[in-house]
């Protein structure tokens, strides 16, 4: 962030943070989204990509829903509403 600064490192670089992911098939929350349309809107359309909202595979939990904010942000409950429902979260910030 020194090198380009906030906003031009924005102009090329997302970082998301997906809480309760573990690396490859592993964790609570296995995320299932469509990175690749993202990214190819981003490269082709010039939108950059804002909150993504991702589905968890687990077999346990299939079916629950969060929010993915672009960094510093993450997804915090908003306190009503079911906790697997992406609609019931807001952006925090670290």
């Amino acid at each position: 962030m020194e090198r380009y600064g906030q906003e031009d490192l924005k102009k090329f670089l997302r970082f998301y943070l997906a809480p309760g992911y573990g690396h490859g098939t592993d964790g609570n929350f296995i995320i299932v989204s469509d990175f690749l349309h993202a990214l190819d809107t981003w490269v082709e359309e010039g939108m950059a990509p804002g909150t993504l909202t991702v589905t968890d595979r687990n077999p346990q939990t299939a079916g629950r829903t969060r929010p993915l904010y672009a960094y510093p942000g993450y997804p915090v409950y908003s306190g009503s509403g079911d906790l697997d429902d992406a609609q019931n979260y807001r952006e925090g910030k670290m």
